[in-house]
């Protein structure tokens, strides 16, 4: 047992005078590197709080590199020369110069052996780009085929085209900038079968004056047409514009079911406008909205009226007998 502690106590020390070797030799390398170049967060542009935390225009895995200007490697050279003392600068000055213009050390170093070779060539310094045409990463390409893979329900959204093609999110906005790729708005058409365009084309047919004997055949002036249809209108949108004041408040606006909204059906009427014959404006044709309401008492009181106001209530089911009575009760004593 005393051996096994021996052995302990034994391996112990010999790991702490290890470690103090490691120790030191590292305190040495530093010491040295520091006679050199300075200390390594003074190069890269680095500055040391009170914690010990390193702040500064540079990090080591966020920096990202950017192109100097013309002016600006014109001013880092001219500094430099400056304080050129023979072949050498003053100890410490590339660093401070790198963290001044926020570019690593490597940066001045480079420039400043660029200068040296200048000059002993006795050559003036050219700080211009040395990059002659289009220069930087080549744009990706993607052929016809592989764009239109895609299936068109696919490609209604950027992000969802994106996806659909394994690319970038912002491939699809590229290309589009770029000319490749165009937008479009599409909407139903309708479906027509051969029985319905043959009634179309009757119907165009009936409405041909006939064939004089010299001339071209024409349509009717349809004067005395009026064109009823219906439409429906929600009775609170789901958004709304209002020109308010800097001072006034957002209105609030509630419903009890997003998904039932509640509307109305209009029957709208309207011709063709009738001019004199000095083209004056006779009657614009418009002749208005109608609702598809139905008008009823209150049979219970409450706190939005009372018993035996009239309401006026849409028609749930707007069926052939909803329309009949809308054209002989509305439509048709408004045109006489």
């Amino acid at each position: 047992m005393e051996e096994f502690f021996e052995e302990l106590f034994f391996n112990e020390n010999q790991l702490y005078n290890e470690e103090q070797t490691m120790a030191a030799w590292h305190h040495f390398t530093e010491e040295e590197t520091e006679e050199d170049n300075s200390n390594s967060e003074e190069e890269a542009g680095y500055n040391a709080d009170d914690d010990g935390e390193l702040h500064g225009p540079l990090h080591m895995y966020g920096r990202q590199s950017r192109e100097m200007t013309v002016e600006e490697k014109r001013q880092l050279v001219d500094e430099i020369m400056l304080n050129m003392e023979g072949d050498s600068l003053p100890r410490g000055f590339l660093s401070s110069l790198a963290r001044k213009h926020h570019v690593h050390r490597s940066t001045t170093t480079r420039w400043f052996k660029v200068i040296k070779q200048h000059v002993l060539e006795g050559n003036a310094v050219d700080v211009r780009t040395k990059k002659i045409g289009i220069v930087g990463r080549k744009l990706k390409e993607y052929t016809d085929e592989f764009l239109t893979f895609v299936p068109l329900y696919k490609r209604q959204t950027e992000r969802g085209y994106d996806a659909a093609l394994h690319v970038s999110k912002s491939a699809i906005h590229r290309l589009r900038k770029r000319g490749r790729l165009r937008t479009h708005t599409s909407t139903n058409k309708p479906a027509l079968t051969d029985q319905y365009k043959i009634a179309r084309m009757k119907w165009v047919l009936i409405h041909i004056t006939p064939i004089p004997a010299e001339g071209d055949s024409s349509f009717e002036d349809m004067q005395q047409w009026i064109h009823i249809d219906e439409k429906w209108f929600f009775i609170n949108p789901e958004t709304r514009t209002f020109y308010l004041l800097p001072t006034e408040d957002n209105p609030y606006r509630a419903q009890l079911s997003i998904r039932f909204k509640i509307k109305a059906m209009f029957m709208g009427m309207i011709g063709k406008p009738l001019y004199d014959a000095n083209k004056q404006l006779l009657h614009d044709e418009k002749y208005g909205l109608f609702p598809f309401v139905k008008y009823e008492k209150a049979k219970k009181k409450s706190k939005n009226r009372d018993k035996g106001t009239i309401e006026a209530k849409a028609v749930q089911s707007i069926n052939k007998e909803a329309i009949r009575n809308m054209l002989l009760n509305h439509v048709l004593p408004t045109r006489e």
